[in-house]
């Protein structure tokens, strides 16, 4: 009985948070359609790799980051194209530089997500995932961060 109690709050919670997601998704839908696609030089992000080269990417293009040792594989979004480059930098690096923009979240240990780009969390197998948008990569949720991707689909909500 406490299992299946347990299991039903778990799957109610995935349920609510998919709804957020739904919701959110229209949202973003419907202000894109008013708002003109105007990009400032503010929005971009600059990554240093070994002196020389830069990767220059407006954050909002950005769909997830994998941290692979110590590289971060980048997959962003530019010109209709997923492109993904691997870089000198460690999660925790390109997560501060991205902490201003609140549509970006950690969800797993290794994992950085847009939350623009989740189409869905998804539970398999006592374990869970985010289903995105373009992209065919189930990406981790840890169970503590799924608290955390919540709260920031609340507060998105709430701007």
């Amino acid at each position: 009985v406490y299992r299946h109690r347990k299991m039903k709050h778990e799957f109610d919670e995935i349920r609510a948070i998919n709804e957020m997601l739904n919701s959110y998704q229209e949202d973003r839908a419907a202000t894109s359609a008013v708002q003109n696609d105007e990009k400032d030089d503010k929005s971009c992000m600059t990554v240093r790799q070994n002196g020389n080269q830069e990767l220059i990417f407006a954050p909002e293009s950005l769909i997830y980051v994998e941290s692979v040792a110590n590289y971060a594989e980048v997959c962003y979004l530019c010109d209709q194209e997923i492109k993904k480059i691997s870089l000198r930098s460690t999660l925790k690096q390109l997560k501060e530089s991205l902490s201003t923009h609140v549509y970006i979240i950690q969800c797993h240990r290794g994992f950085i997500v847009n939350l623009n780009f989740v189409e869905k969390l998804q539970c398999e197998n006592n374990s869970y995932f985010l289903n995105l948008f373009y992209v065919d990569k189930k990406i981790p949720v840890s169970r503590t961060k799924k608290a955390d991707i919540k709260a920031a689909l609340a507060a998105l909500q709430h701007k």
